[in-house]
């Protein structure tokens, strides 16, 4: 009860000292072009309330849940000096960019029949927080440089002093060529590295001490009318001293219906990701073909986009492979949306040589792992989005003797008008069956509404779970 009185005298005290200043830059027509400011709260099992502001030079939040809080500031002057801009960050920043894959340098899993995008070249960012992360600690981040319209270089840093984590990274945007954008990036930094530790008597890989290490990557991506493409690739230190190199491609071929999209991920041995992550040596690739056609009926046309996707990861040190693939359709009519997806995830398995130098055994086997069908209808009525989804996941055990099923069902309401009023509503319920006994289920309902009121933007929120 203390806490929710300290909350709403919050909420009071703030709209008490913007008012003032909402009416004058109101009267005087600077407001809404220079200055704007979004309230936030949350009633759920964590309440949560925050604020927003954007300015000319910048930007501040400041979100409190019980007691926890996060914060963010951003001063810039990309509306004074276009040519030269900078931008300041500090706050419970999320950092991402090419240190997104030094943390993770391996493609998705995902066999997801519409997922077919690639990615660019580009250095290291960061992003102010948002009303529901607070487990980031406090970090810095600086990028400057020079950009015009068809050329620009960015350099920037950043440092988190509680997790004592350093980087820094460069991004080149050339003018076209013979039709193509190219682009060049590349970061280095220290990271920190926990000890190996293990519950077992025996380690699967040489024991290290905790200790930092450096690591780089680096990118380069073309982009045309037809084609894209990034290559990625870096050099991490490991415990014991050599660097461990990896590499990643993803392209991206479009034609008028047909687009194809391929992504691989190679490392021939174990190294430790800029989060500390052990990459074990394998070869990762992934394809979708995507094919988008039209068909003219007689009262309206129906657009129709197709997806195949297929995945697989080896391990080069292993005898069990994952394999999935996943097919799907979405059929757009004038007032509704109709998608229809399986995703089936098996197990690849092969023979090593039991000595080195042998012949390794031909032959592999799949066994099944589990499968998904998924079904989602959208409905555009005006200023209205209701929505439905079900899908159903079947995953047998190993020897078959115990079959468990999850069903999932969910619906959405979303009511807009223009930019001023915005409420959605969602309630999802799913089930888990094992051998037709349910031994577990969830009920959550949430809704949410965001307008504007005396030039200010606010949003609440409500959720509870059964």
């Amino acid at each position: 009860m203390g806490y929710m009185l300290k909350k709403y005298m919050m909420m009071i005290y703030l709209f008490l000292g913007i008012l003032p200043l909402c009416r004058l830059k109101a009267a005087e027509g600077l407001f809404s072009k220079y200055f704007s400011l979004e309230l936030y709260d949350s009633l759920s099992l964590s309440n949560t309330f925050g604020f927003r502001s954007k300015m000319p030079v910048g930007e501040i939040r400041f979100t409190l849940c019980e007691d926890d809080y996060n914060f963010g500031l951003t001063a810039t002057n990309d509306r004074l000096s276009k040519n030269y801009p900078f931008y300041f960050k500090c706050g419970n920043l999320s950092a991402g960019g090419l240190l997104s894959k030094m943390n993770n340098p391996l493609i998705s899993a995902s066999a997801s029949p519409f997922a077919g995008s690639s990615s660019s070249a580009s250095g290291i960012t960061a992003s102010l927080p948002g009303y529901s992360s607070f487990s980031k600690p406090v970090s810095l981040f600086f990028q400057g440089g020079f950009s015009r319209k068809k050329f620009s270089v960015k350099s920037n840093c950043w440092y988190s002093p509680e997790e004592e984590k350093l980087a820094a990274s460069f991004c080149l945007l050339l003018p076209p060529l013979w039709g193509t954008a190219f682009s060049l990036s590349s970061a280095a930094g220290l990271f920190p590295y926990p000890e190996l530790k293990s519950s077992s008597w025996f380690l699967e890989e040489p024991y290290y001490a905790a200790g930092g290490h450096f690591c780089s990557a680096f990118q380069l991506s073309a982009v045309n009318s037809v084609l894209k493409i990034c290559i990625t690739g870096g050099a991490n230190e490991s415990p014991f001293g050599p660097y461990k190199g990896w590499l990643r491609t993803e392209s991206r071929l479009s034609f008028s219906r047909f687009s194809f999209t391929a992504s691989a991920f190679y490392s021939d041995s174990s190294f430790l990701s800029a989060s500390a992550k052990v990459i074990e040596p394998q070869c990762q690739f992934r394809i979708n073909l995507r094919y988008k056609t039209v068909y003219k009926g007689k009262k309206f046309p129906v657009f129709i986009n197709s997806g195949l996707s297929i995945y697989n990861g080896l391990n080069l040190c292993d005898e069990e492979h994952a394999f999935k693939a996943g097919i799907g359709s979405q059929f757009l009519f004038p007032l509704t949306m109709i998608q229809l997806s399986a995703v089936a995830n098996m197990q690849l398995k092969t023979e090593l040589p039991e000595f080195f130098g042998e012949v390794p055994v031909s032959g592999f086997s799949f066994s099944f792992n589990s499968a998904t069908l998924q079904a989602k209808n959208v409905w555009y009525i005006g200023k209205f989005s209701p929505s439905l989804a079900a899908a159903v996941t079947t995953s047998p055990s190993e020897n078959y003797n115990c079959i468990t099923n999850t069903y999932r069902f969910s619906a959405a309401l979303n009511y807009s008008t223009s930019s001023k009023v915005n409420i959605t509503s969602n309630a999802a319920f799913s089930l888990t069956e094992k051998n037709s006994e349910i031994s577990k289920q969830k009920l959550t309902l949430s809704a949410s509404a965001a307008f504007l009121w005396k030039k200010v933007k606010c949003t609440f929120r409500l959720s509870f779970d059964f």
